[in-house]
């Protein structure tokens, strides 16, 4: 036996981890989900008169306008839908 460091081989230490995190990668398991038709909506109008914003907008005039604006895109994005169901 030489002096020195004596190489035992390869070692399994905590090795778990590290592959399953791999194989989540590798296979492609981590992948975005689709939008519902909803968020789709919500994606395409101002950020102004988006839910969230008019959730945040005090009650009043600018309120009901935005509210107004929203129905209105609400109501022709369903309409375009029934129209044309591929898009």
């Amino acid at each position: 036996m030489e002096g020195g460091i004596v190489e035992h081989g390869p070692m399994k230490m905590d090795d778990d981890y590290g592959q399953g995190l791999q194989m989540l990668y590798w296979d492609n398991c981590v992948q975005a989900a689709p939008l519902t038709e909803n968020e789709r909506y919500e994606e395409k109008l101002s950020p102004r008169i988006r839910a969230a914003a008019l959730a945040r907008m005090h009650d009043g005039e600018e309120k009901h306008r935005a509210t107004e604006a929203h129905d209105f895109w609400r109501d022709n994005f369903r309409y375009k839908k029934r129209r044309n169901p591929v898009a």
